[in-house]
């Protein structure tokens, strides 16, 4: 959901992205991009709840929509190439009155 990309000058980067299914609950996530090859998908941190910020759930007052996967970032640094990210995911964490989210920060060398 909501991606973010950067390449670096040899054109090599990454595409970072919440991912959520059936048989995840919201992770970070990532593509490696080489050329015009994409890597398969990486998980650089995976989520260990179900979301429930702005509940999505209607039993608890929610319309059934959850608003999820809206905060992506990715940036190259010039120095050495790398490319840096930063995406949401449900960490293991106490949560707040309205959130459950974390970001989480991926560097990857090309």
């Amino acid at each position: 959901m909501y991606p973010a990309i950067a390449l670096n000058t040899d054109g090599n980067g990454a595409i970072v992205f919440s991912l959520s299914s059936p048989h995840n609950f919201p992770s970070s996530a990532f593509v490696s991009v080489e050329g015009t090859t994409i890597s398969p998908i990486h998980i650089s941190r995976e989520g260990n709840e179900p979301e429930d910020g702005f509940t999505g759930y209607p039993e608890f007052g929610g319309a059934g929509i959850a608003r999820w996967g809206d905060y992506s970032a990715a940036a190259v640094n010039n120095v050495d190439n790398t490319i840096w990210m930063a995406t949401e995911y449900i960490p293991d964490l106490a949560r707040t009155a309205f959130a459950n989210w974390a970001t989480y920060i991926t560097r990857w060398q090309p």
